[in-house]
């Protein structure tokens, strides 16, 4: 369990190409990845950063601290860095 940010590189197929060891991804549908990270956080919450490569946009990101799950406008290599809220 960490403190620490974690983030990575992930591709528009939904694999993770480089990033913080613990996290998975899986590609849930067209422009839609759940970034799984339980256990990696001891808090309740995450304050995600998404940055897609291309055209694609951000719709939506919904996070917590097991996971994130992120909607683009279109299938996307993107850019996450996952921030724990410290009180």
């Amino acid at each position: 369990r960490q403190y620490m940010p974690a983030g990575g590189i992930v591709s528009s197929t939904g694999t993770l190409q480089f990033g913080t060891p613990g996290i998975t991804v899986t590609r849930t549908g067209v422009g839609v990845y759940r970034l799984d990270h339980a256990g990696l956080f001891n808090i309740p919450s995450v304050i995600p950063s998404i940055t897609p490569a291309g055209n694609a946009t951000v719709v939506t990101v919904l996070a917590n601290s097991n996971a994130t799950t992120i909607t683009l406008s279109a299938d996307a290599n993107f850019f996450f860095t996952l921030q724990p809220v410290r009180r």
